[in-house]
């Protein structure tokens, strides 16, 4: 099904005159080891619908040319993306169009999916019937989902939503969550972030078993110099960033400066913006370990307007990495 789907969104982006997005590479971590399973994880903000307009106070996507911020072409290369990883749970930010594209493609594709919306989606100035969130889905046939979690951060706009997952194969047991940070480029954002990764790890660190992996995704619109970084790398959790880090026992400040140079790109005016901003952190101490990550594309891959492109269909860079689990984690270890 994957395949015959794949092949339809390559015909609809061929016949639109989009050019083929051009494959990744994996990239090994060196000495990784692969032990009881092997599960991949997908963390991609898709830029919402409601907020990839030209209009300055709406996006503000002025130097991107109309007909690559169209939804109906760009939905099949999002899509796209997320089928040519092969991940076997997918987070996704930003989703605005969860029920009516991309829940019932993924669904045909062997996956199922939760959603959780923002209390007030900013899509919702724009395209009333639109609200966005986070996502996340799994492949049915290697997980089972026995319990999803739907936080949101107290008296704020952002969310968390966690979902408890156990191997249908081994037995193996995961957490993965998907979260969208407070976006203001401002102390007082800034200080907004930290607390909100203080705010999701004491919640993560409460609901679930102490000894069962943790695989955190999102957009956190904070690059490794902030506060926010710091507190999730030298939480209670451990948390260590799958591209930065990549094995454990690196120190906070050399993971944070081994992230890469940028996740996401854009021109708004004559104002360009190149930061890292989006993370999979997880946490080695609970017997999970890094053994590759999805490269990033190359300067000379992103156009003069940026994202996003024809080829990048999104204004943020999806990342993918692969998890070696050591076995079972006991589910009766909460303290």
């Amino acid at each position: 099904m994957v395949e015959a789907m794949t092949n339809r969104l390559k015909q609809h982006l061929e016949q639109a005159g989009w050019p083929a997005a051009g494959a990744r590479v994996w990239q090994e971590v060196p000495n990784a080891s692969v032990k009881c399973e092997e599960v991949s994880v997908v963390q991609f903000n898709i830029l919402a619908h409601g907020l990839s307009c030209k209009e300055s106070d709406w996006g503000g996507f002025d130097q991107v040319p109309t007909d690559w911020l169209d939804f109906d072409v760009r939905k099949q290369r999002l899509l796209e993306h997320i089928l040519d990883t092969n991940g076997d749970i997918v987070c996704l930010e930003e989703c605005d169009h969860f029920s009516d594209w991309f829940a019932p493609q993924l669904e045909e594709c062997g996956y199922t999916g939760t959603f959780l919306k923002k209390v007030q989606s900013p899509c919702l100035r724009y395209i009333p019937t639109l609200e966005d969130g986070c996502a996340i889905f799994w492949k049915r046939d290697k997980w089972e989902a026995t319990r999803v979690l739907e936080h949101n951060y107290q008296g704020q706009n952002q969310m968390l939503l966690a979902v408890e997952f156990v191997s249908k194969t081994s037995d193996s047991r995961l957490v993965v969550a998907s979260t969208h940070l407070a976006a203001a480029k401002t102390a007082e954002g800034a200080s907004q972030r930290e607390g909100q990764v203080l705010e999701l790890v004491a919640v993560l660190n409460k609901e679930f078993p102490k000894t069962t992996p943790i695989v955190l995704c999102g957009d956190f619109n904070a690059s490794p110099k902030e506060a926010a970084f710091s507190a999730a790398v030298t939480s209670c959790l451990d948390l260590c960033s799958a591209y930065g880090a990549r094995r454990a026992g690196v120190l906070p400040g050399e993971a944070a400066a081994a992230e890469p140079p940028y996740t996401t790109w854009k021109l708004r005016g004559d104002k360009e913006s190149r930061h890292t901003i989006d993370y999979i952190f997880y946490t080695p101490e609970r017997l999970i370990e890094c053994t590759r990550v999805l490269q990033l594309p190359g300067e000379a891959d992103i156009p003069p307007p940026r994202l996003p492109s024809q080829r990048f269909a999104s204004d943020h860079l999806l990342l993918a990495a692969t998890f070696a689990l050591q076995g079972p984690s006991s589910s009766s270890s909460r303290m």
